[in-house]
């Protein structure tokens, strides 16, 4: 089989639909006559050539499912199908900030929503704060003056795990001027110390000059901001709500920016 043989079995909507549900459960002949809502004879004819093609088996029940070949196509079709939905969005920004190693997962991100409201997003950011309960991963190069009040609360009140890279103008704007004091209640070396103590502050947060992906994690919601041709796009975004593979995925996108990102020592924060 060649891989134009393959797109080309694939290519009846019937066909293709039958090959994706069987890859999801199991069918009989009379289930799936039911699901797709055509005759019987075409089922038949549709289900001879996806065993032809060995993308699914006949179990002994002579129920069919997908074979080992069809769960690996399958998940390439998630890809395809992702890529397809996001064509637009994929074609306006740089996607390639995702790691190589992970962009082949990209089919994960099937259940993702896209937010096109730029102030709608940059609350949903801040909202997605102060619903956290367990930890918060950023990667950011801004910050709402409204939302450190709220992570300090949320280190001080409760054990939320904070892990941050930033862009290195977002430690200066904050850290390295005399405003710290109206953001962050304290002074610094006060403030640190508390910070250091309950969130492993600076241990937690490094820092790298060229972002060009904008990445908020917590225990229930994932959101992505990618940059356009100039800088990171924020009136369009990718939402991912109680979806365990997704956040793990973004997990490992963070965790390679983190290596790539250099740490922060307590006297950079207390100049």
């Amino acid at each position: 089989m060649k891989i134009n043989d393959l797109f080309f079995e694939l290519s009846h909507e019937v066909r293709y639909n039958i090959f994706r549900e069987t890859c999801n459960q199991t069918y009989r002949h009379s289930d799936l006559e039911k699901k797709m809502e055509v005759p019987g004879p075409e089922i038949t004819r549709h289900v001879k050539r996806l065993l032809k093609n060995k993308l699914i088996r006949k179990n002994q029940d002579k129920s069919y499912y997908r074979t080992n070949f069809g769960y690996l196509i399958n998940k390439a079709l998630d890809y395809f199908e992702v890529n397809i939905r996001f064509r637009d969005f994929i074609n306006s920004h740089e996607i390639n900030a995702i790691p190589k190693h992970l962009l082949l997962d990209m089919g994960i991100l099937k259940n993702c929503k896209i937010k096109t409201q730029t102030m709608e997003n940059i609350e949903l950011w801040s909202q997605i704060i102060r619903d956290a309960e367990e930890y918060i991963w950023s990667v950011t190069e801004q910050a709402l003056d409204t939302d450190l009040p709220v992570i300090q609360e949320k280190i001080n009140n409760k054990k939320i795990a904070i892990r941050s890279i930033m862009h290195d103008k977002l430690i200066k704007k904050y850290v390295q001027t005399e405003e710290w004091e109206n953001y962050i209640e304290g002074p610094k070396p006060e403030v640190f110390q508390k910070l250091s103590s309950k969130a492993g502050i600076p241990e937690t947060i490094r820092k790298l000059n060229d972002l060009k992906i904008v990445l908020l994690i917590t225990e229930s919601r994932v959101l992505m901001f990618f940059s356009d041709s100039k800088k990171i796009d924020y009136s369009e975004c990718l939402l991912a709500e109680n979806d365990t593979n997704i956040t793990e995925w973004s997990k490992a996108i963070f965790e390679y920016y983190w290596q790539e990102a250099e740490p922060i020592s307590k006297a950079e924060l207390l100049l």
